[in-house]
Protein backbone atom coordinates (compact mmCIF):
# COMPACT_ATOMS: atom_id res chain seq x y z
CA UNK A 1 0.00 0.00 0.00
CA UNK A 2 1.32 3.28 -0.96
CA UNK A 3 1.62 5.80 1.72
CA UNK A 4 0.32 9.39 1.94
CA UNK A 5 2.40 12.40 1.03
CA UNK A 6 1.68 15.21 2.83
CA UNK A 7 1.72 18.06 0.56
CA UNK A 8 3.14 21.74 1.80
CA UNK A 9 1.01 24.77 1.46
CA UNK A 10 3.54 26.76 -0.20
CA UNK A 11 6.45 25.30 -2.41
CA UNK A 12 6.81 21.85 -3.91
CA UNK A 13 7.48 18.93 -2.34
CA UNK A 14 10.68 16.54 -3.58
CA UNK A 15 10.89 13.17 -2.39
CA UNK A 16 13.84 10.58 -2.57
CA UNK A 17 13.43 8.97 -6.11
CA UNK A 18 11.59 12.09 -7.51
CA UNK A 19 12.93 13.65 -10.51
CA UNK A 20 12.16 17.64 -11.21
CA UNK A 21 12.12 19.29 -14.40
CA UNK A 22 11.98 22.65 -14.76
CA UNK A 23 11.90 24.36 -18.53
CA UNK A 24 14.50 26.09 -19.39
CA UNK A 25 14.23 29.93 -18.97
CA UNK A 26 10.66 29.37 -16.13
CA UNK A 27 13.09 30.29 -13.39
CA UNK A 28 14.29 34.21 -14.16
CA UNK A 29 17.18 35.21 -11.08
CA UNK A 30 17.59 39.09 -11.01
CA UNK A 31 16.77 41.74 -8.45
CA UNK A 32 14.58 43.64 -10.94
CA UNK A 33 10.91 42.36 -10.18
CA UNK A 34 9.86 43.08 -13.39
CA UNK A 35 12.41 40.61 -15.06
CA UNK A 36 12.63 37.54 -12.26
CA UNK A 37 10.27 35.16 -11.75
CA UNK A 38 9.94 35.15 -8.01
CA UNK A 39 11.49 37.45 -4.99
CA UNK A 40 13.95 37.06 -2.70
CA UNK A 41 14.45 36.80 1.08
CA UNK A 42 17.08 38.86 3.07
CA UNK A 43 19.76 35.81 2.72
CA UNK A 44 19.10 35.23 -1.14
CA UNK A 45 19.80 38.94 -1.62
CA UNK A 46 23.36 38.28 -0.09
CA UNK A 47 23.58 34.86 -1.94
CA UNK A 48 22.44 36.66 -5.45
CA UNK A 49 25.03 39.55 -5.17
CA UNK A 50 27.86 36.89 -4.15
CA UNK A 51 26.93 34.54 -7.40
CA UNK A 52 27.32 37.59 -9.32
CA UNK A 53 30.48 38.66 -7.55
CA UNK A 54 32.41 35.28 -7.81
CA UNK A 55 30.70 33.55 -10.55
CA UNK A 56 33.54 32.32 -12.63
CA UNK A 57 36.28 32.86 -10.63
CA UNK A 58 39.65 30.83 -11.00
CA UNK A 59 40.45 28.17 -8.66
CA UNK A 60 44.04 28.21 -9.84
CA UNK A 61 46.06 30.81 -11.22
CA UNK A 62 45.90 28.39 -14.71
CA UNK A 63 42.23 29.84 -14.84
CA UNK A 64 43.30 33.32 -14.44
CA UNK A 65 43.21 33.60 -18.41
CA UNK A 66 39.45 31.87 -18.74
CA UNK A 67 38.31 34.04 -16.05
CA UNK A 68 39.65 37.12 -18.36
CA UNK A 69 37.94 36.02 -21.38
CA UNK A 70 34.65 35.02 -18.86
CA UNK A 71 34.85 38.86 -17.79
CA UNK A 72 35.73 40.42 -21.46
CA UNK A 73 32.93 38.41 -23.08
CA UNK A 74 30.06 39.32 -20.52
CA UNK A 75 31.77 43.04 -21.32
CA UNK A 76 31.35 42.66 -24.79
CA UNK A 77 28.03 41.35 -24.69
CA UNK A 78 26.72 44.52 -22.82
CA UNK A 79 28.37 46.69 -25.91
CA UNK A 80 26.89 44.30 -28.61
CA UNK A 81 23.37 45.12 -27.54
CA UNK A 82 23.77 48.60 -26.55
CA UNK A 83 21.25 50.69 -28.20
CA UNK A 84 23.86 53.45 -27.38
CA UNK A 85 26.47 52.25 -30.02
CA UNK A 86 24.25 50.77 -31.97
CA UNK A 87 25.40 50.74 -35.68
CA UNK A 88 29.24 50.65 -34.44
CA UNK A 89 31.30 47.80 -35.52
CA UNK A 90 32.88 46.55 -32.03
CA UNK A 91 35.15 43.92 -33.54
CA UNK A 92 37.05 46.86 -36.10
CA UNK A 93 39.65 49.06 -34.46
CA UNK A 94 38.24 51.70 -36.33
CA UNK A 95 34.90 50.39 -34.19
CA UNK A 96 36.15 50.80 -31.54
CA UNK A 97 37.94 54.15 -31.83
CA UNK A 98 33.94 55.47 -32.59
CA UNK A 99 32.51 53.66 -29.66
CA UNK A 100 35.25 55.50 -27.52
CA UNK A 101 34.19 58.53 -28.93
CA UNK A 102 30.58 57.95 -28.47
CA UNK A 103 30.61 57.18 -24.65
CA UNK A 104 33.05 60.50 -24.30
CA UNK A 105 31.12 62.16 -21.57
CA UNK A 106 28.83 59.74 -20.91
CA UNK A 107 31.13 58.43 -18.07
CA UNK A 108 28.61 56.37 -15.58
CA UNK A 109 26.70 54.86 -18.52
CA UNK A 110 26.63 50.77 -18.28
CA UNK A 111 28.30 51.06 -21.71
CA UNK A 112 31.27 52.76 -20.15
CA UNK A 113 31.73 50.58 -17.03
CA UNK A 114 31.58 47.66 -19.54
CA UNK A 115 34.24 48.94 -21.73
CA UNK A 116 36.36 49.68 -18.84
CA UNK A 117 36.66 46.16 -17.85
CA UNK A 118 37.51 45.29 -21.43
CA UNK A 119 40.45 47.81 -21.32
CA UNK A 120 41.43 46.27 -17.86
CA UNK A 121 41.10 42.59 -18.58
CA UNK A 122 43.52 43.60 -21.43
CA UNK A 123 45.96 45.41 -19.70
CA UNK A 124 46.20 42.36 -17.13
CA UNK A 125 46.77 39.99 -20.18
CA UNK A 126 49.70 42.19 -21.81
CA UNK A 127 51.36 43.16 -18.29
CA UNK A 128 51.29 39.37 -17.75
CA UNK A 129 53.22 38.54 -21.10
CA UNK A 130 55.58 41.40 -20.14
CA UNK A 131 56.12 39.61 -16.70
CA UNK A 132 55.52 42.96 -15.53
CA UNK A 133 53.77 41.89 -12.07
CA UNK A 134 53.18 45.42 -10.74
CA UNK A 135 51.34 46.78 -13.70
CA UNK A 136 49.19 43.15 -14.12
CA UNK A 137 48.28 43.42 -9.91
CA UNK A 138 47.52 47.15 -10.92
CA UNK A 139 45.03 46.09 -13.95
CA UNK A 140 43.63 43.35 -11.60
CA UNK A 141 42.74 45.97 -9.28
CA UNK A 142 41.33 48.65 -12.27
CA UNK A 143 39.57 45.39 -13.68
CA UNK A 144 37.36 44.19 -10.52
CA UNK A 145 36.56 47.85 -9.04
CA UNK A 146 35.02 48.26 -13.15
CA UNK A 147 33.80 45.19 -13.29
CA UNK A 148 32.26 45.63 -9.41
CA UNK A 149 30.50 49.09 -10.69
CA UNK A 150 29.18 46.91 -13.87
CA UNK A 151 27.38 44.84 -11.68
CA UNK A 152 25.66 47.75 -9.44
CA UNK A 153 24.65 49.47 -12.62
CA UNK A 154 22.98 46.27 -13.67
CA UNK A 155 21.49 44.86 -10.83
CA UNK A 156 22.04 47.31 -8.00
CA UNK A 157 21.34 51.24 -8.92
CA UNK A 158 17.92 51.34 -9.27
CA UNK A 159 16.89 49.68 -5.82
CA UNK A 160 19.92 51.84 -4.03
CA UNK A 161 18.21 55.26 -5.44
CA UNK A 162 14.75 53.66 -4.94
CA UNK A 163 15.54 52.98 -1.06
CA UNK A 164 17.86 56.38 -0.65
CA UNK A 165 14.40 57.93 -2.24
CA UNK A 166 12.51 56.21 0.45
CA UNK A 167 14.38 56.84 3.11
CA UNK A 168 14.51 60.47 1.84
CA UNK A 169 10.71 60.83 2.19
CA UNK A 170 10.20 59.03 5.69
CA UNK A 171 12.66 61.85 6.60
CA UNK A 172 10.35 64.35 5.18
CA UNK A 173 13.10 65.81 2.85
CA UNK A 174 12.37 66.17 -0.79
CA UNK A 175 14.61 63.89 -2.97
CA UNK A 176 16.72 65.33 -5.49
CA UNK A 177 16.37 63.49 -8.75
Amino acid sequence: MARKRKIPKAGVAVHTGDTVVIPAGQIRVSLKRDSASGTFTRDGIAWFMQMLYFQGVAEAPAGLDALLQGYMDKASSILERSALLDGIDLNSEAGASDAINRLMGRDNTIEAWAMRVIGAGAQVRAALADNDTLTAVWAMNQLANSRAMLLFKQELEDLVWRGYLAEEEADGNKPQT
